[in-house]
């Protein structure tokens, strides 16, 4: 199963932000661990801004190796990451990432749904609430649906 990761909103939320740019919240790791700990064969692709190592307006390094530190051990496998699309809209990213590695199962864990072509009505997206970050209800409603 395919997990189309977005980090800000995600792993962690604008109080983090706040204090810390490119910061990754624990609970929020936590949780997302023990989400991935319940799927089977989980695959993680970053489709989030950090998947390019920079910040959106290109100036300021992202803490990948933060990242990748945090989320490599759970499921035993490598993260990889979706294409930049040049009008920046992640359903079309998604979309050509699955075209090009087989239509798994798939999940897209994301907070900003202006991102995607259909908004709220992508199929196969989480909408996390940036406030919050992922929390366990998050994941019992993922659980139930897939």
């Amino acid at each position: 199963m395919y997990i189309f990761l977005d980090v800000d909103g995600v792993l962690n939320t604008t109080t983090d932000w706040k204090q810390k740019v490119y910061s990754l919240n624990p609970k929020c790791i936590e949780i997302f661990r023990s989400l991935i700990n319940k799927l089977d064969n989980p695959k993680i692709v970053l489709s989030s801004t950090w998947r390019n190592g920079i910040a959106r307006d290109g100036t300021t390094a992202i803490h990948i190796k933060d990242l990748l530190a945090a989320l490599n051990n759970p499921g035993g496998g490598n993260i990889d990451k979706t294409a930049v699309s040049p009008d920046g809209i992640r359903s079309k990213e998604i979309d050509y990432y699955l075209r090009r590695h087989g239509r798994d199962k798939y999940i897209i864990l994301d907070d900003d749904p202006t991102l995607f072509e259909l908004g709220n009505k992508t199929p196969h997206l989480y909408l996390i609430n940036p406030e919050k970050g992922i929390t366990q209800n998050d994941i019992k409603k993922i659980l139930k649906n897939i």
